[in-house]
């Protein structure tokens, strides 16, 4: 065999494993979304999961984005201050603000302990947020339904603190009696 076939059929080979290895990125490229959540409870940061996270650049977006919702949070907090009267959108801009900054916390985790803690802020804000849609409601400023909105943004945020293998606190407020004044709740429909 001369050097000139052996010389083709490599070149021959290595376009085929090359062209195999790029069919086989494309398939996994097309299976990623950004922010999918990978086996493990990670979130995924880009192609190859942890890859960008190294990355300077990523990780200054990252923190900026941490920064930007935890002051758009603060500045919910001293509206609800100054004003003493929420309104239901504000229910949900503060959960939505919330859980946008969970998540990017959870972007830049690096440990289970820094996802547990991530997810743990965000369900003590959800219930802040429950428990000041209940007062609301009970002075008649809000509706029963945006304390139902309050509560299932709680219950989510104690479904993935499940999803963590950590219980949530038991501080339910369903549990306990509520004032005789307090718009009553309907009972969830059966399933």
């Amino acid at each position: 065999m001369t050097s000139i076939s052996r010389i083709r059929r490599a070149k021959i080979l290595s376009g085929t494993i090359l062209a195999l290895g790029a069919a086989a990125a494309l398939v996994g490229l097309s299976s990623w979304a950004p922010g999918q959540v990978e086996p493990g409870g990670k979130t995924a940061a880009g192609p190859g999961g942890n890859a960008p996270r190294d990355d300077p650049k990523w990780k200054s977006i990252a923190k900026s984005k941490v920064e930007t919702a935890r002051q758009i949070l603060e500045m919910f907090a001293e509206r609800e201050k100054l004003a003493r009267q929420a309104k239901a959108d504000v229910i949900s801009e503060v959960a939505g603000w919330s859980r946008r900054l969970m998540e990017a916390e959870l972007e830049l985790s690096t440990t289970k302990t820094r996802r547990i803690a991530a997810i743990q802020e965000h369900r003590d804000r959800m219930r802040r947020n429950e428990q000041m849609a209940d007062a609301q409601a009970r002075t008649g400023r809000l509706d029963a339904s945006d304390v139902l909105k309050a509560r299932f943004y709680r219950l989510e945020a104690d479904q993935a603190l499940l999803e963590q293998g950590v219980s949530p606190p038991a501080d339910d407020p369903t549990s306990k009696p509520r004032a005789a004044d307090a718009p009553p709740i309907p009972p969830a429909p059966p399933r």
